[in-house]
């Protein structure tokens, strides 16, 4: 007995503070208390109900898969020892519902779910109705129908959790501490339905009781977090930023209140780096973006609460890609494909947070396939946006068919594949219509969709999938508003209006193609690294025009902002070289703008070209890096052909013979030197660090096989 109730001292000062040495004490204290006491002992059942309490409080410090399946276990078996009709049985029977409840958020075994669902309803039963933990009980089965009504959607179970957190709240005094969390689980519950119901009154209600739940202090930092999550919904909805600022706000005193020790702290921490990150996404701010970075890598390394890593993971590999996309610095996006992998191995087959990370993960796939244009990973970013929808259901699902309707759209480029276009139309409108209507990224749903009809347009040279993608396209710009995606967005307005153009249409698309081009570039920040294919595309529309009108102020200008794409050190390398290319072919080939003679009859303009050409073919080997796969630097160059005929040809036209020469070696044998510079002597590195020097031979082995 003494054992039993020292332990359970021990408990309650654990719960207030987080010394791991003094919980497996409790844990040793109450083993030992189970070993004493003999069969039909009255105290058998708290005894075994306080060692699941007491192991289930330390899996949450210590992520130990061991302690939540012993948790479950002398659960079952408080519950079994313990005669119907006994004071404390509904306590045990609720307790072994939510440690049931606690193993599905690790495993996704659904099981264990139905399982806590079903002991909750049997607590219930037998608790009177106004037994001290009828609160917790009604608390805890709502809890577990919320996880069910996630991997399900049901209907029922959304409308019961509700219920349930208002019997819940009703239950409780007014001067009970327990009513504040009460409240917070009314609010998380309101937040649930809405995403079933749509309706804003159950959000606005989410919202409010969220708000009270927090107006005592002190403030659990977790009812702070809760809260800022409806605020977040709330903006989603209706895109006041007030919300979104709160909510960032609430992030932080969350983060703020908890102590260093805390376990939850890598928790609240990951919550405030995926806030800052969706906030960068709505204003594109830089700051927002470097703050969640470091909170997000705080996150990770933070002790404690390891059920949770994948989320910690997850978070920071959003943030990583967000701030890659914004700067263009390739560590990040290599540390982000990294981390989301992890963050994907480590989340279980059933997990619910499953499908939103296997689409981050084809997301950064995606990202880095447009960098380095390495196959695989556009397989990868295909498989895994398929995977993610195949998982999913409602606004989210509509999220991964967009990211799936992208990678199968930039393949069907790559590999010429019809199906994949086909399908990639068919995710993009199924997309749209799981988005609720007044969705504040509706504009990056229809961009994505008309991106895809507009395409498979270009291959049937039919106008009606052309018309739908020019009507999507002008909806996307009338949707965005601020958005830091605007260029994106006029970015393919301008390309569905040159090719309405193209296929027979008149001078009015074609100057409406150039205004919204050079709009998309001018909305752009000077060093966002997707500015140079904003540009490249203004200089094509330039050219069009250019050869309809036969205005030399237009090819000068498209040589001009073609000259600025290649020359931007943050932009992808196949954009620069193109831009590079088509620059010099724009000066040397149409008239120069002061109208005296053609380019290539003007010194200074062939000088001007072949800088151009010249830097198309310094890019080469960076458009077609080392580590790629050969097949995949043999289709890539393909694309090239002709770059060292071309430029070899202007150098020798602007008196620079022997540089000639040089231009077209390098253009000819772009795999064959990346081959010789892995043989670089290793000799002096061996003396002085033959570990390095054996690690450096070994990745040389690797990249030489890849290039065979």
């Amino acid at each position: 007995m003494r054992r039993i109730d020292r332990a359970a001292s021990i408990l309650l000062r654990v719960q207030a503070g987080h010394d791991p040495a003094t919980l497996d004490r409790a844990v040793e204290l109450l083993r030992e208390a189970h070993e004493t006491l003999g069969p039909g002992h009255p105290e058998l059942g708290r005894c075994l109900s306080n060692l699941g309490a007491a192991l289930q409080l330390r899996y949450l410090r210590s992520g130990a898969p061991r302690d939540l399946d012993e948790a479950v276990e002398v659960g079952r078996r408080a519950v079994a020892v313990t005669a119907p009709g006994d004071e404390g049985r509904p306590l045990y029977v609720s307790n072994l519902g939510n440690v049931l409840r606690m193993r599905y958020e690790r495993s996704g075994a659904p099981d264990d779910l139905d399982e806590a669902i079903a002991v909750g309803r049997q607590a219930l039963a037998e608790s009177a109705p106004d037994a001290p933990g009828r609160a917790g009980a009604l608390s805890n089965l709502g809890g577990a129908l919320q996880y069910r009504h996630a991997r399900t959607g049901s209907a029922a179970d959304a409308h019961e959790a509700v219920e349930l957190a208002r019997q819940a709240l009703a239950a409780t005094a007014p001067d009970d501490p327990g009513r504040a969390v009460n409240l917070s689980n009314l609010s998380s519950a309101l937040r649930m339905l809405y995403g079933r119901s749509g309706a804003l009154s159950h959000l606005d209600e989410a919202v409010e009781t969220g708000r009270q739940a927090v107006a005592e202090q002190p403030v659990p930092a977790y009812l702070l977090l809760n809260l800022s999550g409806a605020l977040r919904l709330r903006f989603a909805r209706l895109g006041d930023g007030a919300d979104l600022d709160e909510a960032v706000a609430l992030g932080r005193e969350a983060v703020a209140a908890t102590p260093p020790d805390d376990p939850a702290l890598g928790a609240h921490l990951a919550e405030l780096c995926g806030l800052l990150q969706f906030r960068a996404g709505q204003s594109g701010a830089l700051e927002d973006l470097d703050e969640a970075v470091e909170t997000g890598t705080r996150a990770v390394a933070a002790a404690g609460e390891e059920v949770d890593r994948g989320m910690r993971l997850s978070n920071l590999a959003g943030a990583l890609h967000y701030r890659f996309r914004r700067t263009g610095a390739p560590d990040d996006l290599e540390r982000a494909l990294r981390t989301v992998r992890e963050a994907v191995a480590v989340t279980s087959a059933g997990h619910p947070d499953r499908p939103r990370r296997l689409n981050l993960l084809g997301s950064v796939l995606l990202e880095r396939f447009r960098r380095a244009g390495a196959l695989g990973d556009l397989d990868g970013a295909v498989t895994s946006g398929r995977q993610a929808a195949g998982l999913s259901g409602g606004e989210e699902q509509a999220g991964y068919l967009s990211t799936l309707a992208q990678a199968l759209y930039l393949r069907f480029h790559e590999l010429g594949r019809v199906a994949d276009l086909d399908e990639a139309v068919d995710a993009g409108r199924r997309a749209l219509v799981a988005l609720p209507p007044g969705h504040p990224d509706r504009a990056w749903y229809l961009s994505n969709l008309s991106n895809a009809l507009r395409s498979r347009s270009e291959g049937t040279g039919t106008t009606n999938d052309l018309d739908e993608a020019l009507k999507l396209a002008r909806e996307a710009v009338a949707a965005a508003g601020g958005s830091p995606y605007l260029g994106a967005y006029l970015s393919l307005l301008s390309q569905a209006l040159r090719q309405r153009y193209l296929l027979g249409g008149g001078p009015g698309e074609l100057d409406e193609a150039v205004e919204a081009a050079r709009r998309a570039v001018a909305v752009t920040p000077a060093d966002h690294p997707d500015l140079a294919e904003y540009l490249y595309l203004t200089g094509a529309a330039l050219l069009d025009r250019h050869q309809r009108s036969g205005a030399p102020e237009d090819a000068e200008a498209a040589a001009g902002v073609w000259r600025r794409a290649a020359t931007m050190e943050t932009a992808a390398a196949a954009t620069r070289l193109l831009s590079a290319r088509w620059w010099g072919t724009a000066v040397a080939g149409f008239p120069a703008a002061t109208g005296a003679g053609t380019a290539a009859g003007a010194g200074g303009d062939v000088a001007r070209a072949a800088d151009g050409f010249e830097l198309a073919v310094r890019l080469l080997p960076v458009a077609v890096w080392r580590g790629q796969e050969r097949a995949d630097s043999e289709h890539h160059l393909a694309r090239y052909a002709g770059l060292g005929n071309d430029a070899a040809a202007c150098a020798v036209a602007a008196g620079r013979g022997e540089r000639a020469v040089e231009l077209l070696e390098q253009a000819r044998a772009v795999l064959w030197s990346q081959l010789l510079d892995t043989r670089t002597d290793l000799g002096d590195l061996r003396v002085a660090a033959p570990e390095l020097a054996d690690r450096l031979s070994a990745v040389r082995a690797e990249l030489d096989a890849q290039r065979m």
